[in-house]
């Protein structure tokens, strides 16, 4: 018999499958679903939420987030009411966003076909928007374009293209789904990757679209059923982009610098390596400024290497030891290339920062775990368990890149989209049900 929509496991499935849409509406609506899965998951599963079969997996993670917790209550002098060891203590709320998620896929309760067709719909919209914000100037619902960027219904937030990139291999997984039913599959595969592509690109995002260019090129090696797709979508993109730079003089420099800028970035954590970055003048060098950034917050790292400082403690640290950029002029107080930044622009110096090498190499064993576990799911008979299984691990490896300039890994959009992940994964060999 057929549960009606009202039933608790189908509100709880809906919630999930629009769960990449409340990044959109911003940290509040997306804070609010975290609660309401949450919530709702531990009202259904009751205990079964807290009995886990991957116990020495969860314990690691569990220890992860004890020890960011107790670095930050330590540097705070244990003081309880401090801003920052709350904020340790209600970071917790993913940990338990993680083990609802984790018992909704053991359980097999998750329609993976309404969640990619959620993705599949918003990010092909996104990129059309983008495409017509470009051309015309403004987005569908009147929005202007930003210089150098189009950030479509995100306004001044110009992180379009980012989103894209993070939820479009989750939305083609939906493509996947209806391959049977429909003949004409390879070519709209072909025409989604390729308005993707164009849509991140056109975003203005850069490293995105690096990163969208650099997942369609591993697919390419290990899906084989759509690797005719692939080459032939990835050719069509490239055509585009070669044409398109060739009559954009602004786009093209600002990938020409894109490039230049990694390499100064490169010399710069070399330099840090060597120690003696900071007494060379090349703070005034053209760059985004994340290379110094990087170096700033190696510099802190190595101060408490062990357990970090807590929290977001690198914008704390950095001023403490007069790491100050003063903007638009040419002096530079405090000491000699090292510049202050709410968080250091990288997910693995800020974890570094804040819970030291112990907390890393917790993150890093729980996450090559959790991925092993899901080696032996490609021996699956059925197509959809190993193309689920690839795209999801790939979206993760993707966002845990070691070298690319991310935001802060503990702000709500990036630990709600990292750990929404990892909770599907970790059960995701014992999937039997996708839809």
């Amino acid at each position: 018999m057929q549960q009606s929509f009202f039933h608790r496991k189908n509100i709880l499935n809906f919630l999930i499958c629009v769960f990449p849409l409340s990044f959109i509406f911003g940290n509040l609506i997306t804070n609010i679903e975290i609660i309401l899965i949450s919530l709702l998951g531990i009202f259904i599963y009751k205990k079964d939420v807290f009995l886990f079969e991957n116990k020495q997996t969860i314990i690691i993670l569990f220890t992860f987030f004890l020890l960011l917790i107790f670095s930050t209550t330590l540097y705070h002098n244990f003081n309880l009411n401090s801003p920052q060891v709350i904020k340790s203590i209600l970071f917790m709320r993913y940990f338990i966003f993680f083990l609802v998620l984790s018992t909704v896929i053991k359980n097999q309760d998750l329609n993976f076909k309404y969640l990619s067709l959620t993705c599949f719909l918003i990010t092909i919209f996104l990129s059309i928007d983008i495409i017509f914000q470009f051309y015309v100037g403004v987005n569908l619902f009147g929005f202007n374009q930003h210089i150098n960027h189009n950030s479509s219904i995100f306004r001044e937030e110009l992180i379009a293209g980012g989103y894209i990139q993070r939820f479009s291999l989750i939305g083609l997984i939906f493509l996947a789904f209806i391959s049977n039913k429909l003949n004409k599959i390879l070519l709209y595969m072909t025409l989604s990757i390729v308005i993707l592509g164009i849509g991140i690109f056109l975003s203005g995002n850069r490293m995105p679209f690096i990163l969208f260019l650099f997942s369609i090129f591993i697919s390419l090696i290990f899906i084989k059923k759509y690797r005719t797709t692939i080459f032939i979508s990835c050719s069509s993109l490239l055509i585009f982009l070669m044409i398109f730079l060739n009559n954009n003089n602004v786009v093209k420099k600002k990938y020409i610098s894109f490039f230049e800028n990694s390499i100064y970035i490169a010399k710069i954590l070399r330099d840090e390596i060597k120690n003696d970055f900071e007494e060379n003048n090349v703070i005034n060098k053209p760059g985004s400024g994340h290379g110094v950034i990087f170096a700033s917050a190696i510099h802190t790292w190595l101060e408490k290497p062990i357990l970090g400082r807590g929290i977001k403690s690198f914008g704390i640290t950095c001023k403490k030891n007069q790491f100050v950029f003063l903007p638009g002029k040419t002096k530079y107080e405090g000491k000699k290339n090292r510049i202050c930044a709410p968080h250091p622009h990288n997910y693995y110096l800020e974890i570094l920062n804040d819970t030291g090498l112990v907390g890393v190499i917790l993150l890093l064993i729980f996450i090559i775990l959790t991925t092993i576990k899901n080696i032996n799911f490609y021996k699956e008979k059925k197509f959809e368990y190993r193309i689920i299984n690839y795209i999801l691990i790939l979206t993760l490896f993707i966002e845990l890149t070691p070298l690319r300039s991310s935001g802060s890994f503990f702000s709500t959009n990036n630990a709600s989209f990292i750990f929404f992940l990892l909770g599907i994964i970790i059960n995701l060999q014992k999937t039997k049900k996708y839809y």
